[in-house]
């Protein structure tokens, strides 16, 4: 059983994730082959092992630990179902116990999951190559515990021009916290934010470089961050804009974490340019967000 997070991050996502099947099945099942793409299917279920704030859970000071469908599970459980459903998992043993579990709980369902296990980036890239997006739709769920999204994963899916995406972007645990608030970025934090924004951009929004003269006249400058986590995702917004045809939700659920510094912002993107899809898909998409 896969162990993650806090009640209210954990839940609200779900939920999200759980009203957009309501709708874009029912929308779209007699004109496309429709697929639901979970890049980080896990196991199945979630152990809820922490408070909303992120703080464990002390032995007697808490209720017992709580048990949650997962994403994988509440997917297959939709009123319409979809035509395929592809479960992304890098560990093999959390595959097998996704594979399993679905097995047990959904027989008659078995025969539309395709399980791979491998890096999402690379298996997201093969699917969107390989796929004709002419007789097909999607809805992608990235729901990333960290860094681990590349953005040439989210150019692959933006050119298909048939995919709704749902990212569950990092902005506080990946962005903000690699981000020093006094003292010089480590290389290879750099090369991470880097890596999940396509662009080094950020260095001159998100930091501000400080010179200090010590009282032998040397000269020492230092980065330190100058950017709040809601900047972070409105740049990430203004970001997949560029590469999304069918636009960006500018509003999105702030998830984890406690006061300002939360730890990730739900994303909603849509790849299909078509005006009246992705005027609709904004519609639903922005109902759901602001009732989250």
């Amino acid at each position: 059983m896969q162990k993650f997070g806090a009640r209210g991050h954990t839940g609200k996502k779900l939920e999200v994730l759980d009203k957009y099947h309501g709708f874009y099945p029912v929308a779209l099942k007699d004109k496309y082959r429709l697929i639901y793409i979970d890049a980080f299917a896990g196991t199945g279920h979630v152990l809820l092992s922490q408070s909303d704030e992120g703080a464990p859970m002390l032995p007697g000071l808490a209720a017992e630990p709580e048990i949650l469908e997962g994403s994988a599970t509440r997917a297959l459980k939709a009123a319409i179902p979809y035509h395929k459903y592809v479960f992304i998992e890098k560990s093999q043993k959390k595959l097998a116990a996704l594979k399993a579990q679905l097995g047990k709980q959904f027989p008659e369902k078995i025969s539309l999951c395709q399980f791979e296990c491998a890096d999402a980036n690379d298996a997201i890239k093969q699917i969107c190559a390989t796929t004709d997006w002419k007789k097909h739709r999607a809805v992608v769920f990235l729901d990333p515990f960290g860094n681990q999204i590349e953005w040439s994963t989210l150019e692959a899916l933006a050119k298909t021009e048939a995919v709704d995406v749902w990212y569950l972007f990092p902005a506080g645990l990946g962005i903000y916290r690699q981000i020093p608030k006094k003292g010089t970025i480590q290389e290879e934090s750099a090369e991470s934010v880097s890596r999940i924004l396509g662009s080094n951009d950020w260095k001159f929004l998100f930091t501000q470089v400080k010179t200090t003269q010590d009282m032998f006249g040397e000269v020492e400058e230092t980065v330190r961050r100058d950017a709040t986590v809601e900047a972070i995702t409105e740049h990430a917004i203004l970001r997949l804009k560029s590469i999304f045809k069918g636009g960006v939700l500018d509003d999105y659920v702030v998830l984890g974490g406690k006061g300002k510094v939360y730890w990730y912002s739900l994303l909603f993107a849509v790849s299909n340019p078509n005006r009246k899809a992705k005027e609709l898909a904004h519609k639903v998409a922005g109902w759901i967000v602001s009732h989250s």
